[in-house]
């Protein structure tokens, strides 16, 4: 295929219904992936994270941002330092050691936070809240991969993806990763290309 300037753009893998996955292993200029993408606009990408997945690290559970309290949420972002702090266990299924603020307690004109009690950090309901969303601190990242606008995941290399997001909308909001098997992506994939409209 080629762009109205006449260069020519190979995808990957395109579905029947058009949706473009771009399998990405080597690195990538950012100019590139901006061409990518306002070329495909219908895409997502799966990145090899294996040379860089050493530099990641996954910490505690987040609550799903889908849901209409985590809109009053500021959380922290994890600090270089957690990554040899015992006491922060990595993907830590609790939001136990979570640090979060409440925006509706924050005080007009002040740019002070008040953390947020434990008991009303997220509330006792995890089972009902979490849907695979981690905090996640990325040594050295590779910056293309937080410039992207189309879905992104890495895939992590022990069977396991994760899709590369903000928490939130807000530009305050942390980085973090959806996880979840990557044979359920897959499966999700190969089911679109038997319904199209899946």
């Amino acid at each position: 295929m080629f762009a109205p300037d006449g260069e020519k753009h190979i995808a990957d893998l395109r579905l029947p219904d058009g949706l473009v996955i771009e399998l990405q292993h080597s690195k990538m200029e950012i100019e590139e992936m901006r061409s990518r993408e306002a070329f495909y606009q219908r895409m997502i990408w799966i990145v090899d994270a294996s040379p860089f997945v050493s530099n990641i690290a996954i910490f505690d559970a987040l609550p799903d941002p889908k849901l209409p309290f985590t809109a009053d949420l500021i959380v922290w972002s994890p600090h270089p330092a957690w990554r040899t702090d015992w006491t922060r266990p990595r993907e830590r299924m609790s939001y136990e050691n979570l640090l979060v603020a409440r925006r509706s307690q924050q005080t007009p004109g002040s740019t002070m936070l008040l953390l947020a009690s434990h008991k009303d950090r997220i509330g006792e309901s995890f089972d009902e809240t979490y849907s695979g969303h981690h905090l996640v601190d990325w040594k050295r990242p590779r910056t293309v991969w937080l410039e992207t606008t189309k879905p992104t995941y890495l895939d992590l290399g022990d069977g396991r993806v994760g899709r590369l997001m903000r928490w939130r909308p807000e530009r305050d909001s942390p980085w973090c990763l959806k996880l979840f098997a990557k044979e359920k992506l897959l499966r999700h994939l190969l089911a679109r290309i038997g319904n199209p409209s899946a």
